[in-house]
Parts: structure tokens; sequence; C-alpha cells
């Protein structure tokens, strides 16, 4: 089931969580084992799939084994 929800009809958001999107947007980027940095190789391959219809995708990802 998909489900649409319009930002303007969501309550408005606290002070404490305005606080805490403004501290969050300071703070660097931590990378660790379970999700390490990607080198440009790897950036490179990620693709907007919205761009691709779900057989290219399909094609794109067999290609990649």
């Amino acid at each position: 089931m998909i489900v649409s929800i319009n930002a303007k009809d969501l309550p408005p958001i606290s002070e404490e969580e305005k606080r805490s999107i403004k501290e969050a947007i300071n703070k660097p980027l931590e990378f660790d084992d379970d999700c390490p940095e990607l080198s440009d190789e790897q950036l490179s391959r990620f693709v907007r799939a919205a761009d691709y219809t779900r057989e290219e995708i399909k094609q794109m990802s067999m290609a990649a084994k």
C-alpha cells in the first residue's frame, strides 16, 4: 500500500527537534566497520534508479556480477 503525506499536513517540529537538526548538520560524518567510507570508484557506480526502467536496472545488476 502506498500512502502519500504532505509535509504541510504534519504538525510543526518542536524547538528541541530544531536544535537536534542544527546540531546534526554541524557534526562530521563518522565512518566505521559497518559503514566504511566509499572510494571514488565505488561512488561512481551509484546511479539514480528513477532514471532507469526495472529492466535496465536488472541488466546493470547482472552485468556487475
